[in-house]
């Protein structure tokens, strides 16, 4: 069976319906901006479409930064990234390590810290996510097949009460489809 064609998926997945209401209209903008890119993606090289990529995830969540990674077995590795100055985080990091896996608890929606403040940026003596400025942060698991493929990591500089996921799923499935061009495969888009 052929694998379905990512820029197809992306397009199905800018259609699909917000249906919260209040966010009716940001939704509609996402969707478009969404179908832009897909529409356009055959035009672009692969880091043009990875910064406007990560660039409409930023813009459509209200993030400051925002950090893509890719699963590779024991590890995480950095896809890309906006914000430079935050980034003292290394390019590589355990994939045991916080927010990737709480014990046995691995978050499948998003993990949303409102004062992350104290959090470490990596392992071992890293500064914490309030010596760069950051306030608030959510994790957006990316999943392919109910396997970790990846994750999203958006970062913002006031504190944000509360993380509203009705973006969530075609957040992270755009997520998916970037790390599916990073790495020059074929990316499963549906919904998970």
């Amino acid at each position: 069976m052929t694998p379905p064609d990512p820029i197809e998926l992306l397009r199905h997945l800018a259609q699909q319906p917000d249906t919260s209401g209040e966010s009716l209209q940001a939704a509609e903008e996402l969707n478009t901006d969404v179908q832009l890119l897909a529409a356009r993606s055959d035009e672009l090289t692969t880091n043009e479409i990875l910064d406007q990529g990560i660039g409409l995830i930023t813009h459509h969540s209200g993030a400051n930064g925002a950090v893509l990674f890719r699963h590779d077995g024991d590890v995480v590795r950095v896809v890309r990234r906006l914000r430079s100055t935050w980034s003292p985080r290394p390019e590589e990091l355990p994939a045991d390590w916080f927010p990737w896996s709480l014990g046995n608890i691995s978050p499948t929606r998003f993990l949303f810290v409102a004062d992350s403040r104290s959090l470490p940026t990596g392992p071992g003596a890293a500064p914490s996510l309030g010596d760069i400025g950051v306030q608030s942060c959510v994790h957006l698991p990316i999943l392919e097949r109910s396997q970790p493929a990846g994750a999203l990591q958006l970062y913002w500089s006031e504190p944000l009460a509360a993380w509203d996921d009705a973006h969530g799923p075609t957040l992270r499935n755009l997520g998916r489809y970037l790390i599916g061009r990073a790495t020059d495969r074929q990316v499963d888009l549906t919904l998970t």
